[in-house]
């Protein structure tokens, strides 16, 4: 999404040029009649020749440069914060400042937060349509990949792992429960795969909806990401605020299966196949959900042979803790419903 300015047809350049290069000679070219709404031209990522405004390209030059002077400088000079017109192939000096997907390493949270707030103090508009993104997902073997995926701003710095940007977009108008397009994630669903408990914490003070119905077939819950990902401070968060301990999603797990969240902590599905499983958290995690009002009978929902109950899965998984617990439970269920 990145872009760099090069020199345009017209006679906007010096100013152009001076806002990636010498900031302070800004105001002496506007003196001289440059024209601060000026358009610039830009090399997009796909090598389309696009257009920028005066504000993109100083914000894109602060991020490069780990420096926000250029764009303090033309937002004091009166430099335009939204485009007239949308260009929905280009991104606003928002989204720039928020996404910083760029082919080099990003802003301290505090600078882009500072950044964000300047923006947003001189009217920069946050309610933008979704667009284009991406999700860093963490993988055993490579290290990671990005999803392409459709976002919003708030999705953006949950997938981040930014909370106080998060805290910043959401005073600043920004929707918890939004999604990013009809079938998309809400910005809680994010936060609960990328995010922490004070992160997910905050949404929920905020009005987000713990228990989001799934609406895309590989859609995850909240809780269910949060056990799918070992977080059981977050799980437990959750479950205070009355996430439903019975909820389903699609785990991978070789194949795509639809399990509960107790299904999800009785195999630990992110660390399955990783010498980082925890056996502790996994017991854990259990006596959590079970505690909660979670099935332990859950059924079986096909009948590939790797979809398991709760117990055949810590059977799986070789994890006497586990098969005790569910085993016990399982007994004083039985042993009570016929008092």
């Amino acid at each position: 999404m990145g872009a760099k300015a090069q020199e345009s047809v017209t006679s906007s350049f010096p100013l152009g040029l001076a806002v990636l290069e010498s900031p302070h000679l800004i105001p002496s070219l506007l003196g001289a009649g440059a024209d601060i709404s000026s358009m610039f031209k830009w090399d997009s990522a796909d090598s389309e020749q696009k257009s920028a405004t005066m504000l993109e390209v100083a914000v894109e030059s602060a991020i490069a440069s780990r420096c926000l002077d250029v764009v303090k400088i033309v937002l004091r000079l009166g430099a335009p914060v939204n485009r007239a017109i949308p260009d929905a192939n280009m991104p606003s000096a928002l989204q720039l400042a928020v996404t910083q997907e760029f082919e080099r390493e990003n802003l301290s949270e505090d600078l882009t937060v500072e950044l964000v707030q300047l923006l947003l103090k001189r009217g920069a508009d946050i309610h933008i349509p979704d667009f284009l993104g991406f999700y860093h997902i963490p993988d055993d073997f490579y290290g990671g990949f990005s999803d392409a995926v459709r976002m919003t701003l708030l999705h953006s710095a949950e997938a981040q792992g930014r909370t106080t940007l998060v805290k910043a977009l959401v005073c600043a108008g920004a929707d918890v429960n939004e999604r990013a397009g009809e079938k998309g994630f809400t910005a809680f669903q994010v936060a609960a795969r990328f995010g922490n408990a004070e992160m997910v914490s905050y949404l929920i003070k905020s009005g987000a909806n713990t228990n989001v119905p799934q609406i895309m077939i590989f859609d995850k819950p909240t809780l269910v990401a949060a056990v799918a990902k070992d977080d059981l401070e977050l799980v437990s968060l959750l479950l205070q605020t009355g996430a439903d301990p019975n909820i389903t999603g699609m785990i991978d797990v070789g194949p795509m299966l639809k399990m509960t969240a107790l299904q999800t902590a009785s195999c630990q599905p992110e660390s399955l196949w990783s010498s980082d499983d925890s056996p502790t958290i996994r017991l854990e995690m259990v006596k959590l959900l079970l505690d909660a009002g979670a099935d332990p009978k859950t059924p079986r929902f096909t009948t590939d042979t790797e979809d398991r109950s709760p117990l055949a899965w810590a059977v799986f998984s070789y994890d006497t803790d586990v098969v005790k617990l569910l085993l016990d439970h399982s007994s004083r269920c039985f042993n009570l419903s016929r008092a």
